[in-house]
């Protein structure tokens, strides 16, 4: 017979059926404390794979991000001119502290300068386009043919019995 383990806590004077239902096998404890060990030492050592903070990590992403991150702007300012680079980075920078998932991803795209650039441009547009001051009065369109009155009028319509079937087929 296996050995079992009381685990409903402290003994009282309960009846034999109660008594058996809070027992577990030995084995089985054992079993899921070795099992729940294992789990641990996976989980430290997928921790320590992953490292810390990159700039913690020696400084080698933290280098490649600044890299990146210079290469880019002189890109951005040979293609752009100095103006707008300084103006989309102020309001990346702005933009950045109030939105994290745009933080992300300046971050994480391999052009951030040109991507921030763009979102700036169209930032821009989108403002332009919602100031009411700025709208220009669009002409109306075209009035549709739905509305329009048929060149014939009331007055061409044939009306009595068989006088349309003949104003068909006028000989």
């Amino acid at each position: 017979m296996e050995e079992m383990i009381d685990v409903g806590g402290a003994a009282s004077a309960e009846g034999g059926a109660a008594r058996e239902a809070r027992q577990v096998p030995l084995s089985a404890m054992i079993s899921e404390r070795e099992r729940r060990r294992a789990a641990e030492r996976e989980l430290e050592a997928l921790r320590a794979e992953r490292g810390s903070v990159p700039h913690e990590a020696g400084g080698g992403a933290f280098e490649a991000l600044n890299a990146r991150f210079h290469h880019s702007e002189g890109e951005a300012r040979g293609r752009h001119g100095e103006a707008a680079v300084d103006a989309a980075r102020a309001w990346t920078a702005r933009r950045m502290q109030d939105d994290p998932a745009f933080a992300r991803a300046v971050l994480s795209h391999e052009d951030p300068y040109a991507f921030a650039i763009e979102r700036h441009a169209a930032q821009g547009k989108a403002e332009v386009r919602s100031d009411p001051q700025s709208r220009k009065e669009a002409p109306s369109p075209p009035r549709s043919l739905v509305s329009a009155p048929s060149a014939g009028g009331a007055a061409h319509t044939p009306v009595g019995p068989g006088q349309a079937f003949d104003a068909l087929f006028r000989r």
